[in-house]
């Protein structure tokens, strides 16, 4: 899947998550790297400044390579080797910075920056979040400091989150949640005869798109979670 030219369905998600809270539950593979770019192509502008959390050194490799090609900022660094006054700097700039939990915390607290001029925060691994833990914080700190607080949560794994974790995960997330890919657009997305093969053998939709256990773990944890908020369409 390209990245600067990804599906009509992840374009469209893009759109519809960038304003407002989400968690977006997926599997591997499965389009997350080129939605999140999306919404980093908006964000990379110095009227907004925007926090990554859990994202890996060589995700941001990947995701500056391509935003350079569109002649577009970089992401930038914060972690505990950048000064605190260097990190001030960067705030004001404005844009996308790529920053450490406990960095992050430190210059919270330290009114280093002020939760109000955040645009959003952008939480990747999800899985890993709980109400005891450091994004928890962050997050709840950030909502009760900031009247237009914005967190997009994603992860990848929901196979590896329990089923009782979900309405504490959409809490400390977000408390909207979408699938990707959601089910047309995957069947658009394999054509007419993928499609046609996945009508005649409806029930077993999650094995036959070869998303394995992670997409049809998606799937359920995301029906949990609708259930726990009756009349939402994902």
């Amino acid at each position: 899947m390209s990245i600067l030219h990804p599906p009509d369905y992840i374009t469209s998600l893009a759109k519809e998550i960038i304003s407002r809270d989400f968690l977006v539950i997926t599997g591997k593979s499965l389009g997350l790297a080129s939605l999140i770019f999306q919404l980093l192509r908006v964000y990379s502008q110095p009227q907004f400044l925007v926090f990554l959390l859990n994202f890996q050194p060589e995700e941001i490799v990947v995701f500056n390579y391509y935003l350079r090609l569109l002649r577009l900022p970089s992401i930038a660094l914060a972690d505990q080797a950048v000064l605190s006054s260097q990190r001030a700097v960067l705030y004001t700039a404005g844009g996308v910075i790529s920053i450490s939990n406990r960095v992050l915390i430190a210059d919270l607290l330290n009114e280093v920056v002020h939760p109000s001029l955040i645009t959003a925060m952008l939480v990747s691994r999800a899985e890993y979040c709980s109400p005891s833990c450091i994004e928890e914080f962050i997050v709840r700190y950030y909502r009760d400091h900031s009247a237009h607080a914005r967190v997009l949560a994603f992860t990848q794994n929901p196979h590896l989150i329990p089923p009782h974790t979900i309405s504490p995960l959409r809490a400390v997330c977000s408390a909207s949640v979408a699938a990707l890919p959601r089910s047309s657009a995957a069947r658009s997305r394999r054509g007419r005869q993928a499609a046609a093969h996945a009508a005649h053998a409806q029930p077993q939709r999650g094995h036959a798109r070869g998303a394995g256990a992670p997409d049809v773990a998606a799937e359920g944890l995301l029906g949990r979670a609708q259930r726990g908020q009756p009349g939402r369409a994902g």
